[in-house]
């Protein structure tokens, strides 16, 4: 294999020298450069993958232009070390940069661990955070079952930072574990079944971690892929020892007298599943055997309120899971093509076919028969009440066509009384939102439905919450704005001209300009000061992040969130669908933050 070409700029000899020494030591060619000129040359000739260029204080802007030119190309990467605030401030957001604090360090090792980390990261098709200390991706373009295996084959020493826990590799091979209380190699499995959507990070380490894991990859990820593998039952469903004679004369496992032991009137499946070093594929394996045998029961909490919410949401499917909230897809079309969201696209699907293709898409609710369908289900299943919870009523004709269904399915409901004694009632909430904030209060309703709130009131609340559910996204390109109709073609073809990048939120149940900025970085910097004056930061909140496949992006916002001194409760990460992805195109990145009174609190938390 070629060893990976750079070139080291600087007008300075002396950092010039010193830098091209302590690069070429790690078996890299590089091309020492005077100017940004002659970087362009040496790029050219010898296809280098990177450029690493030092500037003073008082560069010429023309110099600088020329710089960030070589670090627009697709082919090159350029690592800038910046001379001034207002050289890093200006530079391009495709470009890597450094404050001159990190540029003017002493050591040399961290610059060259930020090289090493570029180059990795173009090996494997990662990007670097805004830090250059992480490599980030997705989950949904990465899964994790083809993840390992290319880190495994990179060799890489360091964490792998998933949304729910993180693994330790030493030359690749996972050492170590945890998620929660779980650790090792129940943790490897558990993450394995969990990790399908959101932002991981990458982050290469000098030290290996304490191992605790002895199985080598292959072995571990066989035993991840057993544990994904078919649907057990819920985490809150109750369990109960059902004695007999036969359970007293029977030969039990180990693991089934260890979960028939610890059984009370409190035990649920996520208890077990907790308080096991089993693997959990393995100990849901054991309830269900002793459920056929009939020496268990396991017993569905009562839902006398079910949750509905359409694709707009931008939920997850861990999250809709998890907090038991049922979804109608919207449909998208591409020409004479329709595809219904989350069902027939994913998103990943979408965006490249959205890159790739010519014809604009259009959406479309889901049909009054859709929407009645769903109903008449959940309350064939037992639900007495339904809430359904969606996108805004002056974006979507999705409200009315539920409310539609509502009448239906309740006169229907009506004629049966005398028969069947129940009387379904649905509440059809229009949110005036959009996007992940129609999350939030479907999550919310959810929650509150779980903790025996009447539909009635689980309305009254969510109405008096969404004003107070904020939401702010930076559009990359205004390209997709104009396809849709939003704004002009002139209008777009200026701001693209000038970088302008808009930060739109909800108005009145509409898409509104909140602000701009010139850049990216600017933009996301904007945006956090926008969300700090709706809140008390010194205050618990429920926070959102979600993007149109842009991971880069959504990791660097989430840096300047965490850094803006929010007391985060709870961190939802999604990503934006079809729906909202076909009118803001990829690269949007958006925040949405709530903040719950005392009151509220209770009713809104996960737990």
């Amino acid at each position: 294999m070629s060893r990976p070409a750079l070139v080291v700029v600087d007008r300075r000899s002396d950092r010039r020298r010193a830098l091209s020494t302590a690069l070429s030591e790690f078996s890299y060619e590089v091309v020492p450069a005077l100017d940004a000129w002659q970087a362009a040359q040496f790029v050219e000739e010898l296809g280098a993958t990177l450029v690493v260029a030092a500037t003073d204080p008082d560069e010429s802007p023309e110099e600088l232009r020329r710089l960030w030119q070589i670090g627009l190309s697709p082919k090159t990467s350029l690592l800038f070390l910046a001379g001034s605030d207002e050289q890093a401030a200006d530079a391009p957001d495709e470009v890597f940069t450094l404050s001159p604090e990190v540029s003017r360090s002493p050591s040399l090792g961290a610059l060259v661990e930020r090289v090493r980390l570029i180059l990795l990261g173009r090996e494997l098709g990662l990007t670097p955070d805004v830090e250059t200390s992480a490599l980030v991706g997705d989950l949904s373009r990465w899964p994790f079952f083809s993840l390992l295996p290319r880190l495994e084959r990179a060799g890489i020493r360091g964490r792998l930072e998933l949304p729910l826990g993180e693994i330790a590799l030493d030359r690749g091979a996972p050492i170590a574990a945890n998620t929660g209380k779980a650790r090792g190699v129940k943790a490897f499995c558990r993450l394995g079944v969990a990790s399908v959507e959101g932002l991981f990070r990458l982050v290469p380490e000098a030290k290996p971690a304490a191992r605790e894991i002895e199985e080598s990859a292959a072995v571990l990820l066989a035993r991840a892929v057993e544990d994904s593998l078919g649907e057990g039952p819920r985490r809150v469903c109750r369990v109960e020892v059902r004695m007999s004679r036969e359970l007293l004369d029977a030969t039990l496992l180990p693991l089934q007298a260890e979960i028939l032991a610890v059984i009370d009137e409190k035990t649920t499946v996520g208890s077990l599943l907790d308080g096991s070093a089993a693997t959990d594929g393995e100990t849901l394996a054991e309830i269900l055997r002793l459920e056929r045998r009939g020496f268990l029961a396991l017993i569905e909490p009562p839902r006398s309120v079910r949750v509905v919410t359409d694709s707009a949401s931008d939920l997850s499917r861990a999250l809709l899971t998890a907090d038991d909230v049922r979804l109608v897809p919207l449909t998208v079309h591409f020409g004479e093509r329709s595809f219904r969201d989350g069902v027939d696209i994913t998103s990943r699907e979408f965006y490249d076919r959205l890159e790739r293709s010519r014809e604009h898409p259009s959406t479309r609710p889901p049909s009054i028969e859709v929407f009645e369908s769903e109903y008449r289900t959940l309350r064939d299943a037992g639900a007495e009440d339904i809430v359904s919870v969606h996108i805004s009523s002056k974006m979507s004709l999705t409200w009315e066509h539920a409310r539609e269904a509502a009448i239906r399915v309740e006169r229907a409901a009506a004629l049966d009384l005398p028969r069947d004694g129940r009387r379904n009632r649905i509440f059809v909430v229009d949110t005036l939102q959009c996007s992940l904030p129609i999350g939030f209060l479907a999550l919310f309703a959810a929650r509150m439905a779980r903790r025996g709130v009447p539909a009635e009131s689980i309305v009254e609340r969510i109405g008096a919450m969404s004003p107070r559910v904020h939401s702010f996204f930076v559009v990359d390109t205004l390209e997709y704005l104009a396809r849709g109709g939003r704004i002009g073609r002139a209008r777009a073809w200026v701001g693209q001209l000038l970088g302008i990048k808009p930060i739109l939120g909800m108005a009145a149940g509409e898409v509104a300009p909140f602000d701009r900025a010139r850049g990216g970085r600017a933009a996301q910097r904007r945006l956090v000061e926008l969300m700090r004056e709706r809140v008390d930061v010194s205050r618990p909140l429920v926070l959102g992040m979600s993007h149109a496949n842009a991971p880069i992006w959504a990791e660097r916002l989430h840096a300047l969130l965490r850094d803006a001194g929010f007391q985060i409760s709870e961190l939802l990460l999604t990503e934006m669908g079809p729906i909202v992805g076909a009118h803001v195109g990829p690269g949007t990145v958006g925040a949405v933050v709530f903040q719950p009174t005392d009151e509220e609190r209770d009713w809104v938390s996960a737990g």
